[in-house]
């Protein structure tokens, strides 16, 4: 049977266990930053819950034109996140005109060893995302996440097309403004596994506006995963 993964990305320790439910997490801190490296604590606690943990490795919000000294801190992380157990790493880095940096990547690929290695959205700030599947070829990596280089999937279906058929041996994986309604589309054009942080936005607990911090939080939603997991299944399975 063809089958479709769903992965979730989560940054608090409440959102591993409302995740559960999904084939496997995507760990971050900070995803309202877009994403950044998890710290100890929160790797340790979805290990030790059973997730199947891919980690996110970005060492600081911005773009993704690193320095010498923030890839060196991309490769001590994938160190460390290696010996923690981890499933897999979550990458990227680019150049200044928004071409993957190859350089960098084979460097943090090469620190992965046998972890499981996901090339995240920077492909989507590139010039041709279709030209990242031979990036992600070249150096060894089983997945791309992707918008098709637009705000979301169902914008960037011609381009997530695209990159399915010329992803023979490369997992592409869609994830970025995803709906329901996108699950039948994307499954009818051969998408490998569905990327979502199926959160949903909660008041914060305390006055903590008064002190500069943002009133809402957003919070990984069980039931959404569940109804995700549930339209996928229905339409493998149709």
């Amino acid at each position: 049977m063809y089958r479709v993964a769903l992965e979730v990305c989560i940054d608090t320790p409440d959102g591993i266990a409302a995740a559960m439910g999904a084939d496997r997490i995507e760990l971050c801190s900070s995803l309202a930053l877009g994403g950044l490296t998890p710290g100890v604590g929160l790797v340790a606690s979805a290990i030790a819950q059973g997730a199947e943990v891919h980690a996110m490795v970005r060492p600081r919000a911005g773009d993704f034109v690193f320095s010498t000294a923030d890839i060196d801190a991309c490769l001590a992380d994938i160190a460390f996140l290696r010996t923690a157990g981890v499933k897999g790493i979550v990458i990227g880095a680019a150049n200044e005109d928004g071409t993957i940096n190859e350089t960098a990547i084979a460097e943090m690929v090469a620190e992965a060893g046998n972890l499981d290695v996901t090339l995240h959205r920077v492909v989507d700030i590139s010039p041709d995302p279709v030209a990242c599947v031979e990036v992600a070829k070249r150096n060894k990596i089983k997945r791309i996440l992707t918008s098709g280089g637009t705000s979301s999937v169902r914008e960037g279906l011609p381009i997530i097309k695209q990159m399915i058929t010329a992803s023979e041996g490369v997992e592409i994986m869609a994830g970025g403004g995803l709906t329901i309604a996108d699950i039948e589309p994307l499954i009818d054009a051969g998408i490998h596994a569905i990327h979502s942080s199926c959160g949903t936005d909660i008041a914060a607990k305390g006055a903590v506006s008064r002190i500069g911090i943002n009133a809402t939080q957003r919070m990984t939603d069980a039931g959404k995963v569940a109804a995700l997991k549930a339209a996928i299944h229905q339409k493998v399975t149709a």
